[in-house]
């Protein structure tokens, strides 16, 4: 297996050359982040806007290359978080995998996840999340992570808690330019 465990905290500067090799005319990669979460609460504020902080947090969001079974383990603490919106400009698409801690139903959640704030005291992770819009489709993240769970719906005023979350966000291309790989 190609899985690599990544020791310290990788910056995400380091992903091209992790994943696409020292060459600079390598291609590119796409890569897809994971992450699970104990618990999350889902707090309704405004304008369509959901306050989610998660905690019991795995202690790593991992990297998949697409197509490939190669993985980097990167430690919160990098800076994955703090450069999220310039590498998702608009927010990332993504799926909240979860079960609603008041009903018992397990549903995915497709949404798009922006402003990340990692707590290092705390190992709590808040992000701004929002519904997808109408012009916005959840289809490839579908396609590609195959959940095998019905599609839920946040409701607009609601607040849920949410338990055994899986995060599983769109990839990004090693290629973009917010990376850093000058």
């Amino acid at each position: 297996s190609h899985t690599q465990t990544a020791v310290g905290y990788f910056r995400v500067s380091d992903i091209k050359k992790l994943f696409d090799g020292q060459q600079k005319d390598s291609g590119a990669s796409e890569i897809k982040i994971s992450l699970t979460a104990g618990m999350a609460g889902m707090d309704y504020t405004v304008n369509g806007v959901f306050n989610m902080f998660m905690s019991d947090l795995s202690s790593f969001s991992t990297l998949t290359k697409v197509g490939t079974d190669e993985q980097m383990y990167f430690s919160h603490q990098g800076d994955l978080f703090s450069r999220w919106d310039d590498i998702y400009v608009g927010g990332a698409k993504a799926l909240i995998v979860a079960t609603n801690a008041e009903s018992g139903k397990s549903e995915v959640y497709p949404v798009a996840l922006y402003h990340p704030d990692f707590d290092t005291g705390t190992s709590e992770l808040a992000f701004f999340v929002r519904r997808l819009r109408d012009d916005e489709s959840a289809e490839k993240l579908i396609n590609l992570y195959q959940p095998k769970l019905p599609i839920g719906n946040l409701v607009y005023g609601e607040s849920i808690n949410l338990v055994n979350i899986e995060l599983w966000v769109e990839p990004f291309s090693t290629d973009n330019d917010q990376l850093g790989n000058r």
